[in-house]
């Protein structure tokens, strides 16, 4: 039986957690009690860690932001676990997936579309 190396790791505000990831250089910031996001300076990514049954976070999945091109910024989203794809929350457009093929999905965002909602909007971030 092989033994599980487990590092202790902290929050921003000083929570410590259990990973199985052994990156003490990332900066970790508790989203919910069960889910943990981590980013690093050097890196456009951000990490996600779910807490599993032996209260220990595991990474999940990772996100990275990337600017393309002027008025285009991309989203790629990567985790070996993806199970299904929702689009547009109430038009109720899924997407299941049966096996671990699909690991990785990308968005890319009109950065004018998305500026023109929001000045139609009138939100005010």
């Amino acid at each position: 039986m092989t033994e599980k190396r487990i590092t202790l790791l902290e929050t921003v505000d000083g929570k410590q957690f259990k990973s199985r990831y052994h990156d003490t250089e990332r900066t970790y910031f508790a989203l919910k009690e069960d889910i943990i996001i981590s980013c690093s300076k050097y890196s456009s990514g951000i990490l996600v860690f779910a807490r599993d049954e032996d209260d220990v976070f595991d990474y999940i999945g990772d996100i990275q932001i990337d600017k393309e091109d002027i008025g285009l910024t991309e989203i790629y989203i990567h985790s070996r676990g993806i199970q299904s794809l929702q689009l547009n929350h109430s038009d109720h457009l899924g997407i299941t997936v049966n096996n671990d093929s699909l690991k990785d999905v990308t968005i890319q965002i009109d950065e004018a579309k998305s500026k023109q909602f929001k000045e139609k909007k009138f939100f005010d971030f």
